[in-house]
């Protein structure tokens, strides 16, 4: 019996390629843009040593002074920000004492904030489209002229900024999974990062009117019912 000749490469079904696998071209942009964010957060680096420190942030170590001496905030000093930042870096306080060189190691602390705030952006932008897209959101940020000083600072924004990204990835996973342990974790998440900025009030809008929006989508009263539900359970979760 003849044994069964294989195929010439040229006959060969050719393989199904990978929906997420990304072309030669795409593979070098990307390499490209990862440079980019790199040299972002590079340039950052001096900054946190060179740069003169800013009247904002004179205010937030003297806060941050006050609360590590054992001063409450609004009843002992007067500030304008909630005093989450304060509390967070009183321990940094009480390792170096008074030394002007916390101002060092605060900002590293603020830079650590960043690339978590880039990495977790990449983390969402993927999600919703591919690497390259998620790539090309934070290298967009990184480079923001609007954030730029802000983002070498130490200032409650990072931390916040965060913190609401975290909390808009759970919220994220809650809305495709109908996970109320994932609508309070994004509403808890949003809460925590309210006592930073008060300004978390505009995401905290902007996903509750994903809610409202879909509410009026309902055909049912049980997918209505569920829909009212997890949004009482959000909000429940930030104002606790």
């Amino acid at each position: 019996m003849d044994r069964p000749q294989s195929l010439p490469n040229s006959s060969r079904p050719p393989a199904a390629a990978s929906p997420t696998a990304l072309g030669p071209s795409e593979r070098w942009l990307s390499r490209v843009v990862l440079a980019l964010i790199l040299l972002a957060v590079a340039i950052r680096v001096p900054l946190i040593v060179n740069a003169p420190p800013g009247m904002d942030e004179v205010s937030h170590l003297h806060s941050t002074w006050a609360v590590a001496h054992g001063q409450v905030p609004y009843k002992d000093f007067w500030q304008m920000h909630p005093p989450l930042l304060y509390y967070l870096m009183a321990p940094v306080f009480a390792i170096m004492g008074e030394d002007l060189r916390i101002i060092y190691v605060a900002r590293g602390i603020m830079l650590l904030c960043i690339i978590l705030i880039l990495l977790q952006l990449y983390r969402i932008a993927r999600a919703c489209f591919d690497p390259l897209t998620g790539l090309l959101a934070a290298c967009l940020l990184s480079y923001l002229l609007l954030w730029w000083r802000s983002s070498y600072e130490i200032r409650a924004d990072l931390p916040q900024t965060l913190l609401i990204l975290v909390g808009l990835w759970r919220f994220m996973q809650a809305w495709e999974r109908r996970s109320r342990s994932d609508f309070l974790a994004a509403g808890a998440l949003l809460g925590v990062a309210s006592w930073l900025l008060i300004k978390t009030l505009f995401p905290l809008l902007g996903l509750t009117l994903v809610f409202v929006l879909s509410t009026g989508l309902r055909r049912s009263r049980a997918a209505l019912r569920e829909n009212l539900t997890n949004l009482f359970l959000f909000l429940g979760a930030f104002a606790i």
